[in-house]
């Protein structure tokens, strides 16, 4: 049975908020059929978390890109979702084709982030999966886990039947393709099991030789899937295109569990960029770009290359981000390259305000540069600028007035600047495999002491004060260096009802306090004291391929004001990861670019393309936002040259005629889009229907210069609309009592000259008119139906949007769009 069996979904789904985050159907998306080998990916969080994590597009491309394998995604449901499933008895299933998820053979979680443990868990139940890797039989998935979250396996291994431990892109090609064998001969879940359990680097409860992370060799010269699509029908948290140009990160920061996780530090080769760059522009849409690394402005020939990218695609509309930049790195001509086509976000990542104790972490951000580099962004025309400081860090002389100088610094940068500041405050996490990883972790008492110290002392100021729940940071204290006792309490409270944990709205913050103080052991001075560097560690059996006198080493070095230097193929370091495996790979400063290609024009005049389409299929899920999102991307994918607005944030001159209410089919809705110089009807209808995604369709389209409509004054298109055709199939089992409902509804309000309609069968054909709002198809038909979800009992299809260019008509827009 698939998903399609269960014929009431479409209502749960009409019944819940965001239900595109549902149904799948997104450009870029992958439907395989036949496959030996069937398995999901998923960062376990709701849909628009999780669309915007890179590692799940990278893991989803690779997996498609193997011969026999079918990979789908599953994300958590929001709990208003997991109600009418639990309530309907339906599993959760997959995106793609529907498959209920206790029919994969593998489901693979990537976990960035450890408060997500509950989310694996309710995706794992919803789908009819056993909890604990120890009750799950031979007609089960595997459960596998991978990503920078659970480099510490022993709290979630209750769960997962295996963790892949490092990174993805060499291993699980050939691993996937003997287990697609071990399927192929009709081998059973156990033994692709063993299989995974033989490898070096991965994960099982029952292993005893430590496991040794996987590390890609080739990064940044080879072409590997990128972070390509699917493009998210419904916004993402982050919405851009993503290029990773360095993997790694030289600096060494001691608290930084990534710096270890994706060493050593290794530069992409420009084509590589560019090619990436391209697909992500021209094939997938987007017009903003983010340059992913850990310290993009350490990649060695940064200015140049946002130099170059900005004369690029200049005529594209296309602007550069970067998720991070060292203040060191912060160059003032990097600036103003970062200002030429829309400002992106000035952010300091300072950690701790005082030299000494920046010293401590082996990191620099010093008052001056930031002041001077906010000085020169005031005048490039930004106004506010962003801090991330952490409280709790290890630092000399424990840091016991750390809020104090946090608040000092902070006033100072205002003083000096003037500039609009938000601040960001977290609660320092010690991390597995990081030099920081005995340091002892702030209670929760502690840390919202500091943390209401630091936003009553701001008060008063043009500064916006965030923080990180204090008990949060508990929390991920516990799932990040806790033991094998952890995971009773993720089950435990998972069953008394906790999920979603990192959303305020969502999280039962009162269950985590039962939960903690019902333990069998003294959870709090467990996870909150500090480690002896003699003490076996609960993730002792995982190797990051650094060498443990290097932990030691670094650890030792608080309090000495010394720096280590930054990793490169002659590092005064050793701290085991370079050798036959890996080194540090930087490309040479000197690199010849390609030459810049011939500018592409951008065509001479405007013309407004006004365009018919279907709305089908998953699509009629989507929200009227979510679908000027997806035009404007296939406007772009298409190849046209689109007319921006001009000011801070550029948008798109696209109109559509009526949004139209989710739930229902449309053969013929109407939109416009101005763009630069002209194209033919069809070719415009061809380009775009390469382009959308399922379920959506262009059907025609009329072309008329900016002259014609400026000369003719021709209106918006929602200005000109007069009304609705629309096809009903009642599906109910009472239809002469709807009939009867309906014409008793028309009489008592008085709308015979706004809805006219005529029967056949249990088939009705409306023409509303526009100008009442009792005269509104689904306002209609809840009050008719007496519900608020009037599509359980029917099927509606808009046929056609009537306009009136004069009082005296009312035709169909296509007919009126023949007259221009």
């Amino acid at each position: 049975m698939n998903i399609s069996d269960y014929n009431h979904l479409d209502n749960i789904l009409l019944q819940v908020n965001k239900p595109a985050r549902y149904t799948g159907g997104e450009f870029g998306s992958f439907r395989k059929y036949g496959c030996p080998l069937n398995m999901a990916i998923s960062y376990p969080d709701l849909y628009e978390i999780g669309m915007s994590n890179t590692a799940l597009k990278v893991l989803y491309n690779i997996f498609n890109g193997i011969d026999g394998v079918n990979c789908e995604r599953v994300f958590a449901p929001a709990p208003d979702f997991e109600e009418k499933l639990r309530e309907a008895k339906i599993p959760l299933y997959t995106l793609e084709t529907g498959i209920p998820l206790k029919k994969l053979d593998i489901i693979a979680f990537t976990i960035g982030y450890e408060l997500t443990g509950t989310n694996v868990l309710n995706i794992i139940d919803m789908g009819g999966i056993p909890l604990e890797a120890d009750e799950r039989g031979e007609d089960d998935p595997i459960v596998i886990a991978g990503g920078p979250g659970v480099t510490n396996p022993e709290p979630f291994g209750k769960i997962f039947d295996a963790i892949f431990i490092g990174e993805a892109e060499d291993a699980y090609e050939p691993l996937l393709e003997e287990a697609i064998a071990i399927k192929k001969r009709g081998g059973k879940r156990s033994e692709i099991l063993s299989l995974f359990e033989s490898k070096s680097f991965i994960w099982t409860r029952n292993k005893k030789e430590k496991v040794h992370r996987a590390i890609w060799r080739d990064f940044g010269k080879r072409v590997y899937p990128a972070a390509r699509g699917p493009v998210p029908s419904i916004k993402a948290i982050q919405n851009n295109g993503v290029v990773e140009i360095m993997r790694g990160c030289p600096n060494g920061c001691r608290f930084c569990h990534a710096g270890i996780y994706y060493r050593p530090q290794r530069e992409k080769d420009i084509p590589l960029i560019l090619q990436e760059i391209d697909t992500l522009v021209h094939t997938y849409g987007y017009r903003e770009i983010t340059l992913l690394s850990l310290s993009s402005g350490d990649y060695s020939v940064m200015p140049r290359l946002i130099t170059y990218l900005n004369q690029k695609y200049a005529s594209y509309g296309v602007s550069f981000a970067f998720p991070s930049l060292k203040v060191s790195t912060f160059s003032l001509n990097l600036l103003s390259e970062l200002n030429e086509v829309r400002k992106s976000g000035l952010t300091f990542a300072v950690e701790t305000p005082l030299p000494g104790w920046q010293a401590d972490m082996n990191k620099v951000a010093t008052m001056e540069s930031i002041v001077e580099i906010i000085r020169e962004a005031k005048k490039l025309g930004w106004r506010v600028a962003k801090f991330y400081f952490m409280i709790g860090l290890p630092v000399s002389g424990g840091g016991a007035s750390e809020e104090k100088e946090i608040v000092d610094f902070i006033l100072q940068v205002y003083a000096q600047t003037k500039i609009q500041l938000n601040i960001n405050v977290g609660t320092f996490v010690p991390k597995p495999h990081t030099p920081f990883q005995y340091a002892a972790q702030l209670t929760e008492e502690e840390s919202a002491r500091k943390l209401i110290y630091i936003k009553d002392s701001l008060r008063g100021h043009p500064i916006k004060v965030s923080y990180h729940s204090p008990f949060l940071s508990y929390l991920e204290g516990i799932f990040s260096r806790g033991d094998s006792r952890a995971a009773d309490l993720l089950i435990k409270a998972f069953k008394l009802g906790t999920r979603l944990d990192a959303w305020d709205e969502y999280s039962k913050l009162d269950v985590w306090h039962q939960v903690l103080a019902e333990a069998d052991w003294d959870v709090k001075n467990e996870i909150c004291r500090q480690r002896t560097t003699e003490e076996p560690l609960p993730w002792g059996s995982v190797s990051m391929g650094l060498s443990s006198s290097f932990y030691k080493n670094e650890w030792n070095k608080l309090g000495t004001n010394t720096f280590t230097s930054v990793c490169s193929p002659d590092c005064d370091h050793n701290c085991g990861i370079c050798g036959s495996r890996t080194a540090v790979r930087n490309i040479d400063q000197n690199v010849e670019f390609p030459p810049l290609p011939p500018q592409e024009p951008i065509p001479e005049g405007i013309s407004r393309v006004y365009f018919v389409f279907a709305k089908k299929g998953e699509q009629i899920f989507l929200g009227h936002l979510d679908l000027m999102g997806i035009m404007e991307k296939s406007i772009q994918r298409a190849g046209f040259f689109i007319d921006f607005s001009q000011g801070f944030n550029p948008k798109p001159r696209l109109e559509f005629a009526h949004p139209l209410s989710l739930g229902i089919v449309s053969e013929g809705e109407i939109a416009s889009i101005n763009i630069h110089g002209t194209c033919t009807p069809d070719e415009f209808v061809q380009k775009m229907n390469k382009s959308l995604p399922w379920g959506l369709e262009v059907k025609d389209a009329y072309v008329v210069s900016k002259e014609t409509y400026k000369a003719k004054k021709i209106q918006s298109l929602m200005s000109l609309y007069s009304g609705s055709q629309y096809t009903l199939d009642y599906t109910g089992d009472d239809i002469e009592r709807f009939q009867s409902s309906l014409d008793r509804y028309i009489t008592e309000n008085q709308l015979s000259d706004y809805v006219g309609i005529k029967r056949d069968g249990a088939s009705f054909a409306f023409d509303i008119k526009a100008g009442n709002k009792k005269a509104n198809m689904m306002a209609l038909l809840k009050e008719v139906l007496g519900t608020d979800y009037p599509l359980e009992w029917c099927r509606i299809t808009r046929n056609r949007l009537m306009c009136s260019p004069k009082p005296e008509e009312r035709l169909p827009y296509q007919e009126y769009f023949k007259t221009i």
